[in-house]
């Protein structure tokens, strides 16, 4: 009965299941996404219990007073169409408020998201491949906290807030950040983390094509080779599906970058990998 189910605010102790529930959707998230996500906004993760039993979840993230990101939004297969999705759902949007709210839906969902008053960005596609890097000289410089000013300044040119907090976790739990410089000016970075399959790649913002191949193959460096690692790319950025192309990934999953308010104005074209799904 939807009388015995109860929204609440997540414990830190339950993020293990919301990394739980996207593993077994497929979604793969980092091993240690959930401690980062949790510093960002602790408020902002929901769970669903149905006779104090947990069957969904959702997350939404604030990153300002002006924008907020929905992730999580997963109902255990067994409970859907029952009510219980919409109703974590519209308790995460009132959470989000005035905000302009975005999310990666899965594509068979985009049709609910458009009645829900959210519209369509562009599509993120998700590429898989194998690690075949070999040893060569890197034309990328190691992150180091004397570069965190300036590569929050570069990254919040690719994004809708200052994430310095976020950013801060990210790094420090990353495998590997790596940055390129002209001079004493960023052109680029990237990140690549471990997952609970392979390593995922992401964020990668660079000016242009090159830096951002030299900085995805300076990433792979840092992890065993044949392992699978992944990139998730803006489908209108071509020059991003041509580096996965060149590599022979394949494509293996896509959503839809929506928003609910307005589509920003972000520079599209120097997204060669978003962050996450989850949060942005």
């Amino acid at each position: 009965m939807i009388s015995d189910y109860v929204i609440r605010n997540a414990e830190f102790s339950e993020i293990k299941i919301f990394l739980d529930y996207a593993r077994e959707e497929g979604w793969n998230p980092g091993v240690k996404d959930g401690m980062v996500f949790w510093e960002v906004d602790n408020h902002g993760f929901f769970v669903g219990l149905l006779d104090n039993i947990p069957i969904a979840t959702i997350s939404c993230v604030k990153y300002d007073d002006n924008f907020s990101f929905l992730g999580f939004y997963i109902v255990k297969s067994e409970y859907r169409n029952l009510g219980y999705g919409i109703k974590i759902w519209n308790k995460a949007l009132k959470y989000a408020g005035d905000t302009n709210t975005g999310l990666d839906g899965v594509l068979s969902q985009q049709k609910n998201y458009e009645r829900a008053g959210f519209k369509l960005a562009y599509n993120n596609i998700r590429y898989e491949g194998i690690n075949k890097i070999v040893s060569v000289s890197e034309k990328t410089v190691n992150y180091n906290d004397n570069l965190f000013d300036e590569l929050n300044k570069f990254d919040n040119k690719h994004f809708l807030s200052d994430r310095k907090s976020f950013l801060l976790e990210w790094f420090n739990n990353a495998k590997s950040v790596k940055v390129k410089m002209h001079g004493s000016k960023v052109k680029g970075y990237g990140v690549i983390r471990q997952c609970f399959s392979g390593y995922k790649i992401g964020p990668v913002f660079s000016d242009d094509e090159s830096s951002a191949e030299e900085i995805i193959t300076d990433l792979l460096k840092s992890i065993p080779g044949v392992e699978k690692f992944y990139l998730d790319v803006p489908s209108v950025n071509q020059s991003a599906v041509n580096i996965c192309e060149k590599r022979c990934m394949k494509k293996v999953f896509e959503t839809v970058r929506m928003y609910n308010q307005y589509i920003p104005e972000i520079p599209v074209n120097n997204v060669f990998g978003i962050t996450t799904f989850e949060l942005g």
